[in-house]
C-alpha cells in the first residue's frame, strides 16, 4: 500500500472521529506504514496498538475525548486466534499466513503471528476472524485446533541473546551500527531505507535519539530491546546493553 493511500485512510478515519464522535480505526499498518501516518497525527488523540505491547504490525486507532485513556485498549478490534497443533510439527510465520491468505484474507486484516512449539497465536481484525475460525482446520497438512482468545500457557516473553557495547551518543545511527555489526554510514543507509524502527514505527532519521526500554527492528540483522544506557566507560563513552530477541 503506497503512503498515498495511508495518508487518505488516516485522513478519512480522522474525519468521521470528528464528525461521528466515535472512535475510528485503520489497520493492521506496518512499521512504515505507521511512520507515514504519524505526521497526520499531531494533535490527535491516537494509539497504536496491535493485540499486544511489542507488537510490530498495529492498528491505528483515533479515539474523541470522551474515551477513557484506560479503556482504549480494549475498543481495538482485533481478535486474537490460538492454533493447537502437534509439537513434532515444525510449522512456521509463513505457514500460518498462508493458510489464512488461502481463505481471501487480506495481508491488512492479518497482525503478527507469533509461533511456538505446538502452538501459534494470530492476531486478526475482528471481521475475518471469525472466518478463519470457522474454516481453517489445517495449516499446511498439519492438522489444528482453533479457539479465540489468547492461551492462559502462552507467554509472550522472548527468548533472548545478550548483548552490550560502548557508544559515543544515543543516537539511532550510532546505536544501530552497533546492533548490525555495521559501519555508521551503513547504518544511516538501512535508517534512510525505513528498514529501522523503533517501537514498531519506522524512523528515518539517524539523529533520532534512543532511550531504555525502546525495541529497535533491524531488517535483516533481528529485533533488540535495550535494556540500559545509564553507564559510563572510563573513557566516558555509553555503556550500551540489549537483549536481541531470538
Amino acid at each position: 500500500m503506497s503512503d498515498i493511500d495511508i495518508c487518505d485512510r488516516v485522513r478519512d478515519a480522522q474525519r468521521l472521529a470528528d464528525s461521528r464522535d466515535i472512535p475510528q480505526f485503520v489497520g493492521f499498518l506496518s512499521p512504515l506504514e505507521a511512520a507515514a501516518a504519524e505526521p497526520l497525527l499531531k494533535g490527535v488523540r491516537h494509539r497504536f496498538f496491535g493485540g499486544f505491547g511489542s507488537a510490530e504490525r498495529t492498528f491505528l486507532g483515533i479515539f474523541p475525548d470522551w474515551v477513557d485513556r484506560q479503556n482504549e485498549q480494549s475498543l481495538f478490534p482485533i481478535t486474537p486466534i490460538t492454533f493447537r497443533f502437534k509439537p513434532e510439527f515444525p510449522l512456521s510465520h509463513r505457514d500460518f499466513l498462508g493458510a489464512v491468505m488461502a481463505l481471501g484474507v487480506t495481508r491488512r486484516s492479518v497482525g503478527d503471528i507469533l509461533v511456538k512449539k505446538g502452538a501459534a497465536v494470530l492476531f486478526a481484525a475482528a471481521a475475518p476472524a471469525k472466518l478463519i475460525l470457522s474454516e481453517v482446520t489445517k495449516v499446511g497438512s498439519v492438522g489444528v485446533l482453533l479457539g479465540e482468545g489468547l492461551p492462559e500457557d502462552f507467554h509472550f516473553e522472548k527468548d533472548f541473546e545478550d548483548g552490550s557495547a560502548t557508544v559515543q551518543s544515543l543516537r539511532l545511527d550510532s546505536v544501530v551500527a552497533q546492533l548490525s555489526n555495521s559501519s555508521r554510514n551503513k547504518a544511516a543507509e538501512l535508517i534512510s531505507d525505513g528498514l529501522v524502527s523503533v517501537n514498531s514505527v519506522a524512523r528515518q532519521k539517524g539523529t533520532a535519539v534512543v532511550r531504555e526500554g525502546d525495541i529497535l527492528s533491524v531488517r535483516g540483522h533481528g529485533k533488540f530491546l535495550i535494556e540500559s544506557a545509564a553507564d559510563h566507560s572510563k573513557k566516558g563513552r555509553i555503556i550500551l546493553r540489549w537483549k536481541k530477541y531470538i
